[in-house]
């Protein structure tokens, strides 16, 4: 038997000192994870009554992570899927038509891969009886975005907490939200050592007739700089290389086999943008490919189109760039959708009475039918047309 005794006060100095060395790293490395449990930003262990301002760093910091961990199975029957245009309807617009149980889970950025993977986790939900998706055509690109997908993450951070509590990225969201909501405690944070930024830079890681319809005359004008930016710049890199993606129709076209099998109901909305950059799919000869989407989708739901030359789209008082609409636009689109899903006549009754600038669903003259083909109609109404199956 060999024991060891240490007699010099240096020895046990310089056992102490390593001993204090490990415990300051276990605290440093474990900092952030006590952070992410004591902050939790995005609501995975107790939901909060945090403010909208604190709620919008988490949001956007992971679109898909908060919106996913607000999801309740159980209690939605209409969810709205794609990406910040989507987004742009927000719960509250519905909640104001008394439509309630309604759960908005587009995301800013969002691309059609993350429509398809927000799709499966919510599928099997029985109470979902309608979905709305917010759908265009520079999104069936695969190179848009460079097809980038978070909700996998997100759902494995969901599901398993404890990969939540040790994630850096989450770390750095709860360090911005503590920096808000307990500034004297975020002062202590940096200058305790937890420097944040350190923990980023370890998380790096057709026919005539139809294109007529569709023939945006241009107003002569002068743009806004950012929107006049966006006609030049995001439309070459939009339309100049765009190859229409067929694995991504399949995406939809499995969404859409999905609601005709389960009598499920489904809204396309194709979202507004201003003439000038509509112009700019024709300019790139894509025009046809657009007209032909309008048509396919019809197979599967109701499109309800905005994205023609029209009053709307040629005020660029409505938009907050050339893309984005503002929010009167969007409280009226929100209110076209409901006419289409609710037959509730409180519900109908407050929808026409906040009418202005849309309307999709007035009883239309025969010449407002147009017959696309043997079993689609497009029946035009105010600044909005809708595609729809002829029995549809």
């Amino acid at each position: 038997m060999v024991c060891i005794v240490f007699k010099s006060s240096g020895s046990q100095r310089f056992v102490s000192g390593y001993m204090i060395l490990i415990l300051i790293g276990f605290l440093i490395g474990s900092a952030p994870a006590l952070l992410n449990v004591f902050i939790d930003p995005y609501e995975i262990f107790v939901q909060r009554d945090r403010p909208g301002k604190l709620q919008l760093l988490a949001e956007k910091a992971h679109y898909p992570l908060w919106k996913l961990s607000q999801y309740e199975p159980g209690k939605f029957e209409t969810v709205v899927l794609g990406d910040s245009r989507a987004r742009a309807l927000r719960d509250k617009y519905w909640e104001s038509l008394h439509f309630t149980n309604t759960k908005n889970l587009a995301y800013g950025g969002g691309t059609i891969p993350e429509i398809y993977e927000t799709f499966k986790f919510i599928k099997n939900d029985p109470v979902i009886k309608n979905l709305v998706i917010g759908i265009q055509l520079r999104s069936f690109d695969e190179d848009h975005k460079q097809g980038m997908n978070r909700v996998p993450e997100a759902i494995s951070l969901i599901e398993n907490p404890v990969d939540y509590v040790f994630n850096w990225s989450v770390a750095k969201t709860s360090f911005d939200v503590a920096q808000a909501e307990y500034p004297n405690l975020a002062t202590l944070a940096m200058h305790g050592g937890l420097s944040m930024s350190a923990v980023a830079a370890v998380h790096s890681r057709e026919t005539l007739v139809l294109d007529s319809l569709y023939a945006a005359k241009t107003p002569q004008r002068e743009l806004p700089d950012r929107f006049a930016r966006q006609i030049t710049r995001n439309a070459k890199s939009d339309w100049q290389r765009f190859e229409f993606s067929e694995k991504y129709w399949e995406y939809i076209a499995e969404i859409g086999e999905w609601a005709r099998t389960k009598d499920k109901r489904i809204i396309f909305v194709i979202p507004p943008t201003i003439v000038e950059m509509q112009q700019t799919i024709s300019n790139f000869g894509l025009r046809h490919v657009d007209i032909e989407l309008r048509k396919r989708l019809s197979q599967y739901g109701i499109v309800l189109d905005l994205d023609y030359p029209d009053s709307l789209t040629r005020d660029i008082g409505n938009f907050t760039d050339a893309y984005h609409f503002n929010a009167p636009v969007a409280r009226e689109i929100a209110g076209e959708i409901v006419a289409r899903l609710s037959a509730d006549s409180r519900v109908q009754k407050t929808v026409k009475k906040r009418r202005k600038s849309l309307d999709c669903n007035t009883p239309p003259l025969d010449e407002r039918i147009i017959e696309v083909d043997e079993n689609i109609v497009l029946v035009q109404g105010k600044n909005c047309r809708t595609w729809r199956l002829i029995d549809g």
